[in-house]
């Protein structure tokens, strides 16, 4: 009888359902995975967990920090990670201290002595180690359960470690028939598969293995087989068939690839295939496995995941992650009200109190300024009481010490959980618990141990992926797997998302404490053993490649995002490429069109590249997706409605009135924001700041100024704009009470008296006119504001020395309205001079203070803005001067000292410049044209109405 041995349970699963297909069942005593093999070869010894692992390592770094050794590790963030890392891959290849002090690695040599040591004062072994032991026992004294057994046939083990490799090649040479290496393709292309290779042929190369091993292939070719010998061989060839082998689909974005894939799998079970013949690759599982689980669902195909989901993506353990950060960090008001706001927030606020408004409105920003109970009481506040319990206990949770049981006892739920979250909570307290047998019974952890502790267990500690809507066993599933499982299985569907550009292939993670000089060095020590280097890692991509290809019995369909959310554009991966190079350009099935447009993006020579090969690309060509649920059939029925293929009568049968209507407004796209003519009243006063905006924007003019939204203004570190504007308004004001000194030494001499006098609040307690200031930042900002008002100072004596005088009437006071060809302007500007010759004005001087820093931008755009040329307009009018008057307009920069002012002259050229432009923007506002219209595109990203605008996103 055989020993079969897999890689784990779901290969084992695979390989015998086809048994079990013909003989009803199978009992398969002899088919065992790699860990159940090494617990019955070793069922004395006990494995350390991640978690006990992760602690040893812990706690040795801390000892290297207290001593001498703490010189020669590195410093670097995640140190506790990358050594549980390097112990692994150490471990994993069976190295010895002393081989690593060969190779000049001292400090991992002390780390993995010290390792070894608490392991074994806990009685705990290595995984690695008790696999290598295992293999010792196989050799070394007869087991009476291997008798039965002649031969060992090892199942896609195509990447065994050192310590794995001599549990098997114990086992070969052991059994009296030695054993068998399945492996997964026979393509003669071994380069891009060498790393396979090169571990699968260990056994037959080695000369001792070499007569008692014997490589088999576990199918014959398949479809893509004439692809595989060509991929990555740059020698010439001709050019393959196009066949309908392999699909190659470019989707609008990462949801569109897996509605698709969906959407083909569905097709396929109408047809009669059985989903156990369907399987769903992923290289990266975290990216698309929730959308996967979504759609399948909305679909009803029935499915299962092989891969588990990392602890750190339960919602439930996000929160209490969440809550420990809490403890010792910042305390920022996004935190705060991000954990107190969750549903698993204990007690459970009302649905009512939006937390992060109420700490907003108090003025809350972290944990370094007024605690937020205390500001939330000066608004008598209903949360007030909660957030003073709930700060009290965040509190004495930072300066407590204790065990891992102590902690884990103050922090546990209290509230009901799903499934998967009581799963995950479970995992993680086994894991934390079992710290204890490593520890000393009277060892305490301060808490910003045991949160870090906690932080890297959930980080390493997956957990099965649960199903909402899970199909009943022994129901036939798609499978959703990992390249890395497919190994010997083959499907006759395979569907394998996400081939975009950095993502498939996907570079691997270097160790900073296993650099590859450190690799190459130790390699040189322990040879025929190996430790990999970023390179060998790296050669693992094409060999996932290779086996999504050669998996596929029928068609292996790939697919990668056109484009993000945000539209930003996603390269395919250089895969992609790769197999278009061998097929025949004259063949392809995409379009001139199509090319030229990729062309336009990503350059005339890739494009035509592309073109070689049949690349299902987004566009009118494609049919539109089957409509599975009802949401979609109703977005169907909308569709076929808006192309005039169904009467607006039987849409609303179909639709309803509400959707009609809806579908309606949303065919006029961004049009809906054209709002008739008529609709705003043109004959009023309008201000240069309204004019501003709609110069910018017609949609900015209709959400700022026609339906009055602002965003949120959040509590932050910067001076507000608001209050330095009113401070500075009342320290010119104060300083043109009276004539301006004709010494600057007397006129700095009073700004600086009035300057103290305005903002001593702010100096002494923060406090500014609306809002408490960040002391370090007010600092920063009153040196700029003092040093701009000096400048001023300057500006103010040289004006007064030429003869202007202050209008005090319309000092901080607005001037009166005054028509500028039809329409009724208004303003108010922060300083207005004026010179006479005689009773005649010959001069005037319009001031007006800005909180910004000098720049290209600034400068074009307070140029082109209408407040300056309004104020002076304006000036004319209420001083009664000639329309032909010297005007000179300034800006002054308050956060630029060194370069505060942009000035420029007004003229009746400019005047009648600002006429026309005003008159062809209010007539757009009496036509009601209020659609999305930038006068740079480019600054739409930075909008704060770019969410309701429909030029957003396309």
């Amino acid at each position: 009888m055989d020993l079969h041995v897999y890689r784990n349970s779901q290969d084992r699963w695979h390989d015998l359902r086809s048994v079990a297909r013909e003989c009803g069942a199978v009992l398969a005593l002899n088919a065992v995975t790699l860990e159940e093999l090494v617990e019955r070869l070793t069922p004395d010894l006990k494995a350390a967990t991640a978690g006990q692992r992760l602690a040893v390592t812990a706690a040795i770094l801390k000892r290297c920090e207290r001593t001498d050794r703490a010189g020669r590790l590195p410093s670097f963030p995640n140190l506790t990670r990358y050594a549980y890392h390097a112990i692994d891959e150490l471990k994993a290849a069976c190295i010895r201290p002393s081989e690593l002090r060969s190779a000049g690695a001292a400090h991992l040599a002390d780390i993995l002595e010290q390792y070894d040591q608490a392991l074994r004062k806990a009685a705990l072994d290595d995984p690695h180690d008790r696999r290598a032991l295992a293999a010792l026992r196989v050799r070394e004294s007869g087991i009476p359960w291997l008798g039965r057994f002649q031969r060992v046939v090892i199942h896609a083990l195509y990447d065994l470690t050192e310590a794995e490799f001599l549990l098997m090649r114990s086992l070969i040479e052991v059994l009296p028939d030695g054993g068998a290496v399945i492996l997964f393709n026979t393509t003669t292309n071994i380069k891009p598969t060498q790393y396979a290779e090169w571990t699968w042929q260990r056994f037959v190369q080695d000369e001792s293995l070499a007569e008692k091993t014997f490589p088999e292939f576990c199918r014959p070719s398949r479809p893509n087989h004439p692809l595989l010998e060509k991929l990555f061989v740059f020698e010439p060839h001709e050019p393959l068939p196009p066949d309908d082998s392999l699909r190659i689909v470019e989707a609008s974005g990462r949801y569109d690839e897996v509605q698709i894939i969906g959407n083909d799998i569905v097709d396929l079970l109408h047809r009669g295939e059985s989903p156990n013949e369907i399987a769903v690759v992923v290289r990266h599982i975290e990216t698309y496995g929730e959308m996967i689980e979504d759609v399948f669902t909305r679909y009803g195909i029935p499915h299962s995941f092989d891969t588990g989901v990392p602890l750190l993506r339960i919602p439930f353990i996000k929160y209490w992650l969440a809550l420990l950060d809490l403890v010792t960090s910042e305390r920022s008001r996004e935190a705060l009200a991000r954990v107190m706001s969750s549903a698993y927030f204990i007690p459970r606020l009302s649905p009512k109190i939006d937390v992060d408004r109420v700490l907003a409105g108090a003025g809350y920003i972290d944990r370094n300024h007024v605690r937020a109970s205390q500001l939330v009481a000066r608004k008598s506040s209903p949360l007030t009481a909660e957030l003073e319990r709930f700060e009290q206990f965040l509190d004495e949770l930072e300066n407590s010490t204790g065990t891992v049981v102590d902690f884990l006892s103050r922090l546990r739920p209290e509230s009901s959980f799903a499934q998967r979250d009581r799963q995950a909570w479970r995992v993680l307290v086994e894991e934390l618990e079992a710290v204890r047998a490593i520890s000393a019974p009277d060892e305490g952890l301060s808490f910003p141990e045991f949160r870090k502790l906690a932080s890297e267990i959930a980080g390493l500690r997956t957990v099965d992926r649960m199903i909402s809507a899970p199909a009943p066993p022994g129901v036939p599933r798609v499978r959703i797997v990992s390249p890395h499982s497919l190994g010997y299985r083959e499907y006759r569907w395979i569907f394998a998302p996400g081939f975009a550009d950095g993502e498939f292939p996907s570079r691997s993670a270097s160790n900073p404490l296993l650099p590859d000089e450190t690799i190459e060095a130790i390699n040189g020590r322990i040879r025929p053993r190996r430790l990999m280097t970023s390179r060998d890692r790296n050669r693992k991509e094409p060999l996932y490649l290779f086996m999504i290809l050669d998996s596929a019995a029928r068609r292996a369909t790939l697919t990668y995002p056109g484009s993000t959310l945000e539209g930003e554009i996603i390269s395919p991966s250089i895969y992609v490429g790769e197999i278009a190079r061998h097929y025949d350009p004259a063949a392809g099935a995409v379009g001139e069109a199509q090319a030229r447009q990729r062309a336009a993006v990503t350059g005339e020579a890739q494009a035509r590249q592309r073109a070689a090969v049949t690349i299902d690309r987004p566009g009118a060509h494609r049919a539109p997706l089957q409509p599975r649920g009802e949401g979609e059939w109703l977005s169907a029925v909308a569709h076929e409605w808006r192309c005039g293929r169904i009467t607006e009568e039987r849409a609303q049968q179909l639709l309803g009135d509400e959707l009609l209507e809806r579908g309606k407004a949303e065919s006029r796209g961004s049009a809906r924001a054209d709002i008739g003519r008529g609709v705003f009243e043109v004959d009023r006063v309008w201000h240069p700041s309204e004019l501003n905006s709609l110069k910018t924007c017609p949609f900015v003019f209709l959400a700022r100024h026609g339906m009055k939204l602002r965003r949120g203004e959040m509590p932050d570190f910067e001076v507000p704009p608001l209050d330095i504007g009113i401070l500075v308004h009342a320290i010119l004001r104060d300083f043109h009470a009276e004539p301006v000194p004709a010494s600057e030494e007397l006129a700095r001499a009073r700004m600086d008296e009035i300057v103290r006098r305005r903002l001593a609040p702010a100096d002494v307690n923060g406090q500014g006119p609306h809002s408490v200031f960040d002391p370090s930042l007010w600092k920063i900002r009153r040196q700029q504001i003092v040093a701009v008002l000096h400048r001023y100072v300057d500006f103010a004596v040289h004006d007064a020395l030429d003869g202007f005088e202050t209008q005090s009437a319309y000092l901080d006071n607005a001037l009166p309205p005054a028509r500028l060809g039809e329409v009724l302007l208004c303003g108010r500007p922060d300083h207005v001079s004026t010179h006479r010759a005689g009773d005649r004005i010959d001069g005037i001087r319009i001031d007006d203070f800005k909180y910004s820093a000098a720049s290209g931008s600034t400068a074009r755009l307070l140029k082109e803005s209408f407040q300056i040329p309004t104020y002076a307009y304006l000036a004319i009018q209420a001083l009664g001067a000639d329309p032909s008057v010297r005007t000179d307009g300034r800006y002054l920069l308050l956060r630029s000292p060194e370069n505060p002012v942009i000035s420029y002259s007004i003229n009746e050229a400019v005047i009648d410049d600002v006429r026309m432009r005003v008159e062809a923007l209010i007539r757009k506002v009496h036509e009601g044209k209020l659609h999305p219209d930038p006068t740079e595109k480019q600054e739409c990203i930075d909008c704060e109405y770019r969410r309701l605008c429909r030029m957003y996103g396309g």
